[in-house]
Formats: C-alpha cells, sequence, structure tokens
C-alpha cells in the first residue's frame, strides 16, 4: 500500500495556494512544494504532469538559489529519474551529468548525493547499451 496518494496531492496544492499568497510564487518554499507535488504525481504514474511541476521547481531554485546549489541538482535529478521511467534516456543522461556537475563542486566526489548520481549514470548508460544491442 503507496498510502493516499490522492490525498497527498490536496494537501500539498492547498499548501501551494497559501505559499503562493503569502511568500510569494517564486519563494524556495514555494519551489519546495511545487517539487513535492511532482514527487506525487510521479508516484501516481502522471509523468507529464510531475515534468511540469519539476521544471517549475527547478526555474525557481535557479532563480532564487543559482545553477550551483545542491537543491537546484536535486531538480535535475528528478526529472533524470522521470525520464528514465519515460524511456528517455539521452534526456536521463544528461539531467545526470548536470546534477553530477553541481554536485562534485559543491558537495565532493565522496558524497553519497555524488556518488548516488554516479551510480544513476551507471544504470542510464548500461541501459543505453543494452537498447542498442
Amino acid at each position: 500500500d503507496k498510502g493516499d496518494l490522492d490525498g497527498a496531492l490536496v494537501m500539498h496544492k492547498k499548501c501551494l495556494a497559501i505559499e503562493e499568497k503569502t511568500l510569494g510564487k517564486e519563494s524556495l518554499s514555494t519551489a519546495i512544494t511545487i517539487n513535492n507535488i511532482g514527487l506525487v504525481m510521479h508516484d501516481k504514474g502522471d509523468l507529464d504532469g510531475a515534468l511540469v511541476m519539476y521544471k517549475k521547481a527547478l526555474a525557481i531554485r535557479e532563480k532564487t538559489l543559482g545553477k550551483q546549489s545542491p537543491s537546484t541538482a536535486r531538480s535535475y535529478n528528478n526529472i533524470a529519474s522521470l525520464m528514465y521511467k519515460k524511456g528517455d534516456l539521452d534526456d536521463a543522461l544528461k539531467m545526470l551529468n548536470q546534477c553530477l556537475a553541481i554536485r562534485e563542486k559543491t558537495l565532493g566526489s565522496d558524497h553519497p548525493d555524488t556518488v548516488n548520481t554516479n551510480n544513476g549514470i551507471a544504470i542510464v548508460e548500461q541501459a543505453m547499451k543494452n537498447n542498442s544491442t
């Protein structure tokens, strides 16, 4: 049982409405909630809707935190995961490489998030190799 994804989505959307009204549409809190909506949509299988949310969160994070923030890298990672699930391995690899560049620069090569990104790249490259044979 995955829990109540529909209920989670309703709650996140309520939070988003409040945050947009009180904090603005481009606050970091708003970006986090938008990302959370994307995560729930992703879990529900609404990959197109999730992608829209992930891209919105990415745009806000890039604007508020910069393109070299670990939080921005997290958005790239989420988009990569979704692209992998859709079978778009080229875009998944592109997103993971952007994520890796940020994480290596900001967290270092031994950080667990950086190592996870390297693992993700290996998985995508293996899938690309398997698809080409």
